[in-house]
């Protein structure tokens, strides 16, 4: 639409507005005369809107301009705007309003124009599908990123618990077989300073007789006693010892025993093409003389006296005990 038409235009709807009836359609009620200046001047207002790029804003003034005045042309302009503003549902709704009441002369043209809003309207509407399906297919694969998402922190999350709770059970474990153990270490050591506190001087009560050791029967009970004992106290420390060492080694590498595991088992895992490392033949060992055989068979003879020695002199224990009874010994059991 050309400036000269929209000037006319305007110009003749003025003039429609000022005038008392409106030759082309009978109206049920004609408004009043200061309805007509107010819808005269809304009308105005909306042509500046619309020549300064404010189409919402002349929409909205030539609509109160129709409430006032109804005068259908005003559709038109409507339809103009709308279209300014790519709405080419509204500006179609807008043109067939008018085009229902124009002067027959005008119909050709407006037919026109309406096709092509139709056909307009047409490719906006499958644009506008396509826009909703490129939306909704978005969506949905956000959805599903973000269900993705929230299933790997869950399982994150998962097994971040797990390893706690595990951490924490060896820790609970931990403690409890290092007190157990720590507890026997300490019952055996007690036991077994009960068991030397209950055992006889071996001065006074045994004696050595042709390299063997003997004791008194009377002090037989005791020394029995104080063995059992002392057996008892060395079982429970020595086992205190490794249930300790056992809690420990949970409290030490329960945390991350497998990362451990799987990082030691990785630098232990053998290097592809290559076979697992076997073991390095010993070196030989070169073949006693004579003279070195009857050397080492001297000192062997010798370690085993020193040791009779050495155990005689330190208490031992389970040895034969032989006591004089009438004339006789009495074979014991001793230290």
């Amino acid at each position: 639409m050309t400036c000269s038409l929209t000037c006319a235009m305007r110009l003749s709807l003025a003039i429609v507005l000022a005038s008392p009836s409106y030759v082309g359609e009978a109206r049920a009620q004609a408004p009043s005369f200061s309805q007509r200046q107010e819808a005269k001047r809304l009308f105005n207002q909306a042509h500046l809107a619309y020549r300064n790029g404010n189409y919402e804003e002349a929409v909205l003034k030539w609509q109160e301009s129709y409430a006032l005045s109804k005068e259908p042309l005003i559709f038109e302009s409507i339809a103009n705007a709308y279209e300014r503003l790519g709405d080419t549902k509204r500006a179609l709704e807008s043109l067939e309003q008018w085009r229902a009441v124009a002067p027959w002369r005008e119909h050709k043209a407006l037919d026109g124009r309406i096709a092509r809003l139709r056909e307009r309207a047409k490719e906006d509407e499958a644009a506008s599908v396509a826009r909703d399906d490129a939306k909704r297919l978005a969506d949905e694969a956000a959805a599903k990123a973000k269900s993705r998402e929230d299933e790997e922190r869950k399982k994150r999350e998962d097994e971040e618990r797990a390893q706690r709770e595990s951490a924490s059970a060896s820790t609970i474990a931990g403690f409890t077989l290092t007190g157990v153990g720590a507890a026997l270490v300490v019952g055996g050591i007690v036991v077994d300073v009960i068991a030397s506190s209950q055992r006889p001087d071996p001065s006074l009560a045994c004696r050595e007789l042709g390299g063997a050791h003997y004791c008194r029967e009377e002090d037989g009970a005791a020394i029995e006693q104080s063995n059992a004992l002392a057996i008892g106290g060395d079982v429970g420390w020595i086992a205190g010892s490794a249930i300790a060492l056992s809690g420990a080694a949970l409290l030490i590498f329960g945390g991350g025993g497998g990362d451990d595991a799987s990082a030691r088992d990785a630098e232990g895992a053998p290097r592809p093409g290559t076979s697992e490392a076997e073991p390095s033949p010993a070196p030989p060992t070169p073949s006693p003389t004579e003279d070195g055989a009857g050397a080492t068979e001297d000192g062997e003879e010798e370690a085993r006296s020193t040791t009779r020695r050495t155990r005689a002199a330190a208490s031992p224990r389970l040895l034969p005990v032989v006591t004089p009874q009438g004339g006789g010994f009495v074979l014991r059991i001793a230290f």
